[in-house]
């Protein structure tokens, strides 16, 4: 059975207002996480299990989960998001997968991106993992958003033993 605990801070001057209210220093805010997970990750494996929720356990340990610069649009078209970012960006699953597998967890795209390594051979960290990176989306409209992101995977490694996590193989 795995555990998780998980530190959150936003910092900025526009979190205690109204978004009518902003001026542009207050669309900006600083975000910091951090997780600890703990338990036994190959517990399907000790009872047995040929498929359970928690088919894919993360290594136990504490993982730095962000330390980014963001700005929100709220009423403008333009957020941004820079540093050191999580591995699972919103834009690239879509809800619905999360009716097929609880996420609490278990991130939807980590069964997409196991099956994609089996397939090809190619090593790519997943959630609960950070990168070096940055996210910008243009939202003109609630409906719609055109979203883009860039990960340096190279920085995965020496960012998930930041706080002595797991050790992650060198990408290359």
């Amino acid at each position: 059975w795995m555990h998780q605990g998980t530190l959150s801070l936003a910092l900025g001057s526009g979190l205690g207002k109204a978004p009518d209210q902003w001026r542009e220093i207050d669309r900006w805010s600083l975000a910091l996480s951090v997780n600890h997970y703990g338990g036994n990750p190959n517990y399907a494996n000790a009872i047995g299990a040929l498929y359970a929720l928690q088919a894919i356990a993360y290594p136990s340990g504490f993982l730095p989960g962000e330390l980014s610069l963001n700005r929100s649009g709220a009423g403008d078209w333009l957020n941004l998001k820079a540093g050191m970012v999580p591995m699972n960006p919103s834009f690239i699953s879509a809800p619905i997968f999360n009716s097929y597998v609880h996420s609490a967890f278990n991130n939807t795209l980590n069964l997409w991106l196991v099956n994609l390594q089996s397939q090809s051979n190619v090593s790519l960290p997943i959630s609960p993992y950070a990168a070096w990176g940055g996210i910008a989306s243009l939202q003109p409209r609630a409906d719609l958003a055109l979203s883009y992101g860039w990960f340096d995977l190279a920085s995965t490694p020496s960012i998930a033993s930041l706080l002595g996590g797991p050790a992650l193989p060198r990408l290359s």
